[in-house]
């Protein structure tokens, strides 16, 4: 349902989309599409008993989303 909307979610948009754990299988298509990477999400699961997931669309514009190397930092 999201899908025809994209590109059109500005960086910043929010897309809550609720009963994720309960409704698992209606919602399969959508959270597998919002979850790509290539899509320009990052979501995050509340562990809610009937699930809610927030997708967030980040502000950062250097283009896909950059994610903080794993590992301790040098100093």
């Amino acid at each position: 349902m999201l899908e025809p909307l994209t590109p059109a979610p500005r960086p910043g948009a929010v897309v809550v989309t609720d009963n994720v754990g309960a409704m698992r299988g209606d919602y399969a298509d959508h959270t597998a599409w919002i979850r790509l990477p290539d899509k320009g999400f990052v979501s995050l699961r509340a562990s809610f008993r009937t699930g809610t997931e927030d997708s967030v669309r980040p502000v950062d514009t250097r283009g896909p989303i950059a994610r903080p190397p794993v590992g301790p930092r040098s100093a």
